[in-house]
């Protein structure tokens, strides 16, 4: 849920919904599974777009490549850095909440 605000595929959004139902146990686990893999099909067609704009730049001028290649590069390395800067917000949150019971 730390990210809905950048989310625009519906089934992020819808994966995010369920997981939270699922924490309060008015979701089942059939229903997570399956906004899980819905979600992971959106984020393959994230990384599928910039595959898919850096091999349609590949058709331009050698200039032009270069320069739609260093930017789909770029891209793909932004995503990864927001990714992991949302994976620690994350596990920052888990270990406030979840306490290990010893």
């Amino acid at each position: 849920n730390t990210v809905r605000h950048l989310m625009k595929d519906e089934r992020s959004i819808k994966a995010v919904d369920i997981a939270i139902a699922f924490g309060e146990g008015k979701a089942t686990r059939e229903e997570l599974d399956s906004a899980a893999a819905a979600f992971y099909d959106a984020d393959a067609a994230v990384a599928d777009d910039a595959a898919s704009a850096a091999f349609n730049a590949a058709d331009a001028d050698d200039a032009s490549t270069a320069y739609a290649a260093d930017a789909a590069s770029s891209a793909v390395a932004a995503y990864a850095a927001v990714k992991k800067e949302n994976q620690q917000a994350t596990a920052d949150i888990c270990r406030k909440y979840l306490k290990p019971k010893f």
